[in-house]
């Protein structure tokens, strides 16, 4: 946790740095900044400061939109966010003399300090997600918004957005006669940072290695000992993946999770059965603007976005049973949501076989109805490989990341289960 707040502590100066290089573009700073930006403007306090009395505003309005027992049980979350919005301006008002030499004499210069400002930016957030201590008060009210409304995060961000930036144009044409700090910068910054974040926090994974699990425990020599014995299947559609989970299940004498992490998710995560059925292999619809405005600034565990939301719920799911008792898990990036889980008390199986082989399952066993069974596993096969790519960044199949590749096809389902039965009593 030390180690996390450290990174949490580089990140908001990472972020004011990029804010403050953003607003010396002078083509507009980033919505969240505006209105502190105009303020400073039109008296003597400076930007900084008035960013940490709009930070302690929003945390005044968390309190008003919870409950007691909300606030009993986040107390520490949101006295967290006392420093973190203080720091945040001290660390803007900081980084204005640090950029001092940025003087942008033309355009095409203001356009270049912009899109690196953006970036700077971008990467601050990236590395706050990893952090994953605290969050902005400004995040944390539409967080809280988008609950109460019942509207989904990235929808409440652009309305609460829209709004800063229209109060800071009224600010600043009634006390300096024109409109100041919103420019096309401020569209520019609001349309990339989105997608900067997801970019960066790709290549900056190996600067989070140091810190906790996703679960927040730090695994150590003595606990890993302790750890319970976990199987993950991924599988090619029709490669008979499920069959093998439940006869090692039956074999093992161990549970198989599967469809009941449907039921378990849709409980802690308020989505319907049907919702998660649906979209749980599939991306959903991540158009441009769910890139631009779903999540960018908050951790993923902290999204309202549906499709986030539900990975996010599963995988917590999948590491709590895992720590709690040898199981089977099926599907949902089991073998990357475990891992860092000792080598000694995982096996990672991959299932796969021939297409032919596939369709023959498919029809005989599935008794699936579909006119063109090969497009309908080619279709179901594509999904999951995109899935899986987009949540975990890796590869789906890639040999090196599972302990036992298996061609149903070829050793068929009876042998398969053996062989993992032996590799799971060997460990």
């Amino acid at each position: 946790m030390v180690k996390r707040y450290i990174y949490l502590l580089i990140s908001l100066f990472v972020i004011a740095f990029g804010v403050a290089l953003i607003t010396k573009a002078s083509l507009g700073t980033s919505p969240i900044a505006s209105v502190p930006y105009v303020l400073s403007l039109c008296t003597s306090m400076t930007m900084g400061q008035y960013m940490v009395a709009m930070n302690l505003l929003c945390l005044s309005v968390e309190a008003l939109l919870m409950n007691k027992k909300q606030i009993q049980d986040m107390k520490y979350e949101l006295m967290l966010q006392i420093p973190t919005g203080v720091l945040f301006g001290y660390f803007i008002d900081l980084s204005f003399p640090l950029l001092s030499w940025f003087i942008p004499l033309d355009y095409l210069y203001s356009i270049a300090g912009l899109i690196l400002g953006c970036i700077i930016m971008a990467t601050g957030i990236a590395m706050e997600v990893q952090a994953n201590v605290a969050m902005m008060p400004a995040d944390y009210v539409i967080r809280l918004l988008s609950a109460r409304m019942n509207q989904e995060f990235g929808s409440i961000k652009l309305c609460f957005d829209v709004s800063l930036v229209v109060i800071a144009c009224t600010i600043s044409f009634i006390g300096t006669g024109h409109i100041e700090g919103v420019r096309e910068g401020t569209v520019i910054g609001a349309i990339i940072v989105g997608p900067l974040v997801r970019l960066t926090h790709k290549y900056l994974r190996f600067m989070g290695n140091g810190l906790d699990d996703s679960s927040g425990h730090i695994m150590s020599e003595t606990t890993q000992a302790s750890y319970p014995r976990i199987i993950t299947i991924t599988r090619e559609y029709g490669s008979g993946g499920r069959e093998i989970g439940r006869e090692l299940a039956k074999a093992l004498r161990i549970p198989l999770y599967d469809k009941e992490l449907i039921r378990i998710a849709a409980e802690e995560s308020n989505l319907s059965s049907q919702f998660i059925e649906s979209n749980e292999q599939s991306l959903g619809a991540k158009n441009l603007l769910d890139f631009i405005f779903s999540d960018y600034a908050v951790p993923i565990e902290k999204s309202l976005s549906p499709s986030d939301i539900l990975f996010v719920t599963q995988s917590r799911i999948i590491r709590e049973l895992a720590q709690r008792e040898s199981c089977i898990i099926l599907g949902r990036c089991s073998d990357y949501v475990l891992k860092d889980w000792p080598k000694e008390s995982i096996i990672r199986v991959f299932c796969y076989t021939d297409i032919e082989d596939a369709m023959h399952r498919c029809k005989d066993v599935y008794q699936m109805k579909s006119d063109d069974i090969r497009s309908e596993i080619e279709h179901l096969n594509e999904a999951r490989i995109n899935h899986y790519q987009f949540y975990t960044g890796n590869q789906w199949g890639n040999p090196h990341r599972y302990d036992l590749m298996i061609n149903t096809g070829s050793v068929g389902i009876s042998h398969a289960v053996q062989t993992i039965s032996v590799l799971y009593h060997i460990g």
